[in-house]
């Protein structure tokens, strides 16, 4: 297998196998020693998300991942893998995200990138892609309609590919929602100033069968039932949010909120943040997300 080394002449700054050479084909493309393992399931969406959607030079949606902050870091070349900022359990991390496979590697190193001010129409146009009043079009056809968010395009540095990078205005409130079992999130609508306040779920230590008791604690949380006690390794604060059927509870931590399976008490990070908990319906977790700043 060969690799390449990119920007020999500013240092390693990394090291990426070329999809070309692993197999004949570049729907594979595998990390080096500047990237680390897969970690799409780990994944987590921060108190205010931002979506990725990957679309091909065919305007098929092929990707959609959770990210952090405003704007992708860029692309490398060789292969083609969108650089930008994610979370997990553990906190923010940069990735390397592969479009054909879908895997998030994790890099050590951003490295040598084309950055989105050296594309052509960053950031209202990306080939036959383009920005429009209700929304992002290919060849006037309507990909993503326009919901309030705001979007920028970047194309991939071949042209094959086209990340969609949607996230909230500043200065807004908004609604979004994750399923419990994880995944990416969704965005379901902006929240009118007269709105506010938005009433927050309230929890309960008791769960609605009566059969759970959960005390919370600076460095760990304890559940009680029928005489039995299990420690929770993390610590937690305010009465949990429980499911209706009693067999799981959200709780506020230092970390985000955490969800706990019952009885076998394992942990879950869900929403990365203090993410205010507005309902959990069907399986879905609604919080509210604000956003502050300055366009200045």
């Amino acid at each position: 297998m060969l690799t390449f080394v990119i920007g020999l002449l500013l240092g390693v700054l990394l090291a990426l196998t070329s999809a070309d050479q692993l197999g004949g084909t570049r729907e594979r493309a595998a990390p080096t020693d500047a990237i680390g393992p897969d970690i799409a399931s780990d994944v987590i969406p921060f108190v205010v998300p931002s979506l990725i959607r990957i679309y091909d030079d065919d305007g098929a949606l092929r990707r959609e991942w959770t990210a952090s902050g405003y704007a992708p870091l860029g692309w490398t070349r060789r292969p083609e893998l969108l650089v930008f900022f994610t979370h997990t359990a553990s906190g923010p991390v940069t990735v390397a995200g592969d479009p054909a496979s879908g895997a998030l590697y994790e890099l050590t190193s951003p490295g040598e990138l084309l950055q989105p001010m050296q594309t052509e129409g960053y950031p209202d146009a990306a080939g036959a892609f383009r920005m429009a009043a209700d929304g992002v079009r290919r060849h006037g056809e309507l990909l993503l309609e326009d919901r309030g968010l705001e979007f920028s395009l970047l194309a991939s540095p071949s042209g094959r590919w086209v990340a969609v990078f949607e996230r909230q205005p500043l200065n807004t409130y908004a609604i979004w929602s994750v399923d419990e079992r994880g995944g990416v999130p969704a965005f379901e609508r902006l929240v009118d100033y007269a709105e506010l306040p938005l009433n927050s779920t309230e929890g309960n230590p008791l769960s609605p069968n009566r059969r759970w008791f959960v005390t919370a604690g600076t460095v760990q949380t304890i559940l009680r039932t029928d005489g039995q006690v299990k420690i929770l390794p993390v610590g937690s604060f305010g009465s949990p949010l429980w499911r209706e059927d009693s067999t799981a509870f959200l709780l506020t931590s230092t970390i985000g909120r955490v969800l706990v399976d019952v009885p076998e008490a394992t942990l879950r990070v869900i929403i990365q943040g203090p993410a205010s908990i507005l309902s959990w319906e069907d399986g879905r977790i609604f919080w509210f997300a604000q956003t502050v700043g300055s366009d200045e």
